[in-house]
Order: structure tokens, then C-alpha cells, then sequence
């Protein structure tokens, strides 16, 4: 998007559209938009898009060394 100051989304072209895509992904995904400036609007929606979805997943990823798989071996002889 060409930057032009203040003005980028009163002047664009594909404004309504992109007003009606952040409304349906924030309802889909009901994440609560709190800011009325469409681009800071999309900037908080990928921000707690991500703070739901990727942070948890990545969680979720724990690492286990081989002395803990040892520990397990012995404990299930």
C-alpha cells in the first residue's frame, strides 16, 4: 500500500472490503476488536490471532531430553 500520510485507508480503493474482511475474521474467530482505525484494527486482530492460536500451539512443544525417556523406560519395567 502506497504510504500517504494519515489518509491511507480514506482514499482506498478496496476500503469497504477490507472494513468487511476484518469484521467477518474478528466474528469468526471472536476476537473483540477495541479500535476503530482500520488499520490499527487489523494490527489488533493478527495480534491476538496470534496470541490464541500460535503462542498455544507453540507451548505445546515441549522438549524431552534422553535422560527423561530413561526415567520413563525404568519406571514402566
Amino acid at each position: 500500500m502506497e504510504e500517504r500520510g494519515n489518509n491511507r485507508c480514506r482514499d482506498c480503493v478496496v476500503k469497504e472490503s477490507c472494513l468487511s474482511a476484518v469484521k467477518v475474521i474478528s466474528k469468526e474467530t471472536k476476537i473483540k476488536l477495541r479500535r476503530e482505525n482500520l488499520r490499527e484494527a487489523w494490527e489488533e486482530l493478527i495480534e491476538e490471532a496470534w496470541s490464541k492460536i500460535v503462542n498455544p500451539a507453540v507451548a505445546l512443544n515441549v522438549s524431552i531430553s534422553q535422560t527423561d525417556l530413561l526415567d520413563v523406560k525404568a519406571d514402566s519395567k
